[in-house]
Parts: C-alpha cells; sequence; structure tokens
C-alpha cells in the first residue's frame, strides 16, 4: 500500500478481507473505505464493509455501504435485506 503511494485498491482490498476473515471488523472498515474510494465498483466489497460496520454498530457507514451494492446490484436481496 504505502509502496504504491496509497493507489493500489487491489492490495488495500485483499488487507481489508483479511481481517474481515478473522473477523477483526474495526480493523477492516477503514480499509474497505480506503479501497472503495480509489476503486468503488466492487459490490463484494462494499457488502463486507457493510457487514463489518453492522458489527461495530457503525449504521451510518453500514446503511451507505448497502446503499452501493443495490446501486451495483439491484437484485442484491442480502444486502436489501441488511438494510430492512
Amino acid at each position: 500500500w504505502s509502496e504504491s503511494n496509497s493507489s493500489y485498491a487491489m492490495a488495500r482490498r485483499w488487507h481489508a478481507g483479511y481481517h474481515f476473515g478473522r473477523k477483526e471488523f474495526a480493523e477492516c472498515i477503514p480499509l474497505y473505505l480506503d479501497a472503495l474510494a480509489i476503486s468503488p465498483m466492487y459490490p463484494d466489497s462494499w457488502f463486507k464493509l457493510g457487514c463489518a460496520a453492522m458489527r461495530e454498530e457503525q449504521w451510518e457507514v453500514a446503511i451507505k455501504a448497502f446503499l452501493r451494492v443495490v446501486n451495483l446490484e439491484p437484485d442484491s436481496y442480502e444486502a436489501w435485506g441488511n438494510m430492512g
């Protein structure tokens, strides 16, 4: 990440996914935010961000993330359900 001058979103997504997989939700949220600020067309990353934010009770982040998912994939019943 630092070698790319904070511009290689894939590295940040991978790092976020690592923490998400370990259920380290507070750690993965800023990493997903960094990655998605650079490259926002990844609904799976938005969804994981939303789930992590829900676990950390960051409701505004969660809703914004799930809204992005349904904008990219309108049939995402999981994202719609998490906003309900």
